[in-house]
């Protein structure tokens, strides 16, 4: 039987990118050479137990006893790894994820994708974690790496980009401002599932965050109501309601246009709620009278921006729980992001 007596790889032979190599011979004469070229580490496990890491250099191999008068041979496996940084490496949501619009209340369906770089840092756990795959003369690329971890990015990047939106309440009209830092909290929540592999993530990117093309366009109108006002925007989602239950079904029950119809008279009874203020006696006072803001606990005419009743102290004003925007007390929605007061 022939015993190998040199060791090398020179990588795939059509130059293309390879991660993990594994030797395809598993017996050595002792005094074999072992060379590993630079941007290369050789791990050899001569048992479960027993390992080696050989860095960049030619190595000789001996085993730990030897026979008089015979070339004693060793088994073993060879690995070899490819330790050099990779940067251009692609990931991307396969499939849409929805997420409501936290300034516009919309469910979008919700695109992401970008590019990372990884490395090698620990040959030996990483190849200790995958040694059950890789059979003998056979290359692992890196597709099999982005494969082995798609589920698991998609899964964190969906996370931490719902919770980033939620905390800083932002329309995906506004994400790309966001990019580099949603690029960085997202590299730190995935690094850590990435080093138990022994592998080292680099300069995630962010490339983009989108919605689906009509859900985008859907956004810019619903922005350019809310500019005219929360009485228009309550009113036109009325109507856009009642047109999708239309669409939907032709035998839309009425139980479901009833619901349309109720946030149409809200919106109706908001608009004409906003030109009156409700006294306690149950009279009303037009606001269209006078200047100034009548307060609906005395009636008493206060000048603009007055945050209390001059006459009784009544608080004048509501604080949106959603975007802190200061609004009328009479207001019944936001006039800044539509939420209900």
């Amino acid at each position: 039987m022939a015993y190998i007596t040199t060791i090398r790889y020179d990588g795939t032979l059509n130059g293309e990118p390879w991660l993990i190599y594994k030797y395809p011979d598993e017996q050595f004469l002792s005094g074999t050479r072992l060379v590993v070229k630079q941007g290369q580490e050789a791990i050899i496990f001569k048992s479960r137990k027993n390992s080696e890491v050989y860095q960049s250099g030619t190595h000789v191999l001996y085993t730990n006893h030897t026979l008089d008068g015979i070339d004693e041979t060793f088994s073993a496996e060879i690995y070899y790894v490819n330790i050099t940084s990779k940067l251009d490496m692609n990931w991307g949501t396969q499939t849409p994820f929805q997420l409501e619009d936290p300034k516009y209340g919309l469910i979008l369906s919700i695109r992401s994708y970008g590019k990372y770089g990884l490395r090698i840092q620990n040959s030996k756990m990483f190849v200790s974690e995958l040694t059950g795959t890789v059979y003998q003369g056979a290359t692992i690329d890196y597709m099999m790496i982005a494969s082995y971890f798609s589920a698991f990015l998609t899964t964190r990047i969906k996370t931490v980009i719902s919770k980033f939106m939620i905390q800083k309440q932002i329309s995906f009209l506004e994400v790309t401002a966001f990019l580099d830092e949603l690029s960085d909290q997202c590299q730190a929540v995935i690094s850590d599932e990435f080093e138990r592999f022994g592998v080292e993530i680099q300069n995630f990117n962010i490339v983009s965050i989108t919605p689906l093309k009509e859900e985008y366009e859907q956004l810019q109108r619903n922005k350019q109501e809310m500019a005219l006002g929360s009485s228009f925007y309550t009113k036109n989602r009325s109507y856009q309601i009642l047109e999708k239950i239309a669409e939907q079904s032709e035998h839309a029950s009425f139980e479901d246009a009833g619901k349309g119809l109720r946030i149409l008279q809200s919106g109706n009874a908001e608009s004409n709620d906003s030109a009156n203020v409700n006294l306690k006696d149950g009279s009303q006072k037009n606001r269209s009278c006078a200047n100034g803001n009548f307060c609906p606990d005395c009636g008493s005419q206060n000048m603009q921006g007055m945050k209390y009743c001059g006459n009784c102290g009544h608080l004048l004003t509501k604080t949106c729980s959603r975007c802190n925007t200061v609004c009328g007390s009479g207001q019944k929605f936001c006039s800044n992001c539509g939420g209900q007061l």
